[in-house]
């Protein structure tokens, strides 16, 4: 795996521990992740389904209220949270100011979205996939985006970068990345229709796959297959960070599908949000 800035600290407020990545702070941004609460009983716990991010609940309100504790420990409790309906797709999709109002209610469905709009708070729902989050420092332009194999595959990192460049022309050479916990290769196999794909798709992919078992299944190494795509789009490796955390690793601090349904049948997810700080 390339050399990457890992640049995420836990940080505790009002009893709950969440993950920051630092280097943002600096532009006046926040990206942070919750981690898995205390009592399982939470909302947080029990209000989602899946590694695709689908959920039981009623759109945004229904994000705000499972992850109520951890938006007013970051800061975010007043501000409109959005997430998408996300389905392991490579679709991304602007975000207007005037489409907000119209968001809470009924999210788009897509794995990806982009703003410049500075009130809003973009969120991802992961419990295993990569949440990424590229922010233009000359624009403001956020993106958002939540990437499993199947969006990595259709390389929706860079069908991201492609439409900020060709929509708010931004240069992707000055923008920073934050990829949240994600889980490792050192936990994340795959059957080999899913190496052959990979195989097929990309000429670095044996870089992203490791020897496969008897059973022939190997791991995939998810962050770096989308680290891969994003200095081939020009980013700069020094200004991508990553936690460094596999979910499945740290039973503790995050859930993991893979790791959870196989012992109760379905997991909880985290989110993970972008959002600009506003003065205090």
């Amino acid at each position: 795996m390339p050399t990457i800035m890992r640049a995420f600290q836990l940080q505790t407020r009002d009893s709950l521990t969440f993950l920051v990545c630092t280097p943002l702070l600096a532009f006046g941004v926040l990206v942070a992740t919750s981690t898995r609460p205390r009592q399982e009983h939470d909302a947080s716990a029990g209000a989602w389904q899946g590694e695709s991010g689908a959920y039981a609940g009623d759109g945004r309100r229904g994000t705000a209220r499972a992850f109520a504790q951890f938006l007013a420990a970051v800061g975010f409790a007043q501000r409109s949270v959005l997430t998408l309906r996300q389905r392991h797709t490579n679709r991304c999709v602007f975000l207007e100011d005037a489409e907000v109002s119209t968001w809470m209610n009924e999210p788009p469905l897509a794995d990806a979205v982009v703003t410049r709009s500075s009130d809003v708070v973009l969120g991802i729902l992961t419990a295993d996939c990569a949440p990424i989050f590229i922010f233009d420092p000359q624009t403001g332009v956020c993106a958002a985006i939540h990437a499993g194999w199947r969006g990595t595959l259709g390389r929706i990192v860079e069908r991201t970068a492609e439409a900020m460049v060709t929509h708010f022309g931004t240069r992707l050479d000055v923008c920073r990345v934050a990829i949240g916990p994600t889980i490792g290769p050192c936990c994340y196999e795959v059957g080999p229709d899913v190496l052959e794909r990979f195989r097929r798709e990309f000429p670095y992919a044996e870089d992203l796959i490791s020897t496969p078992t008897p059973q022939s299944r190997a791991r995939l190494d998810l962050v770096n297959a989308n680290v891969r795509q994003l200095l081939d789009w020009g980013f700069r490796r020094e200004h991508i960070f990553v936690s460094g955390l596999c979910t499945a690793c740290h039973p503790q601090l995050f859930f993991s599908h893979r790791r959870d349904s196989r012992i109760k049948g379905r997991s909880g997810l985290m989110l993970s949000v972008i959002g600009k700080m506003w003065p205090s």
